[in-house]
């Protein structure tokens, strides 16, 4: 059956359809029985790597992450990681890296982390920093009102 016949819903009448009559023109497009789409749930390889992918911060314990560039940090959904497909972003995008070996990626991949627990470890300092700040401001501030209500009861 040719696609134009399928949407069109001209058909022979000796035929049997597959096609439900259409009732208005916005359900002449319509098939009769809508079929089910199921989502391939990839799980990860470890040969991603090869590509320059890793798995999204956050997602290390997912059996069906996404997969990260290690270079342009782009994320590609779990339908979408698929050998082709990052091969492709590899060439296209990053050719330089093309011909590197395993080694390499693993170790562009080490010194992110490495970088990112240096951040987090600055930023936990930051945190705490800054709730030292905000408490000791508090603390000053009902110190003051408590000095100021003080003198206006004398």
């Amino acid at each position: 059956m040719s696609l134009l016949k399928y949407f069109c819903n001209d058909i022979d009448s000796n035929k049997e359809s597959d096609v439900a009559p259409a009732s208005s023109s916005a359900n002449a497009l319509l098939p009769a029985k809508r079929r089910k789409t199921t989502l391939n749930r990839r799980k990860w390889s470890d040969d991603y790597l090869n590509y320059g992918f890793r798995r999204p911060i956050g997602e290390e314990e997912n059996s069906y992450p996404s997969a990260q560039c290690l270079f342009c940090s782009t994320i590609y959904g779990n339908v979408n990681v698929v050998r082709s497909k990052l091969l492709n972003h590899l060439t296209k995008q990053h050719l330089e890296h093309q011909n590197k070996s395993k080694e390499f990626f693993q170790s562009h991949l080490a010194a992110q982390k490495s970088q990112s627990n240096l951040f987090d470890k600055q930023m936990g300092r930051q945190l705490i920093y800054d709730k030292n700040y905000i408490i000791g401001i508090v603390e000053d501030v009902t110190s003051h009102d408590e000095s100021q209500t003080s003198l206006h009861r004398t």
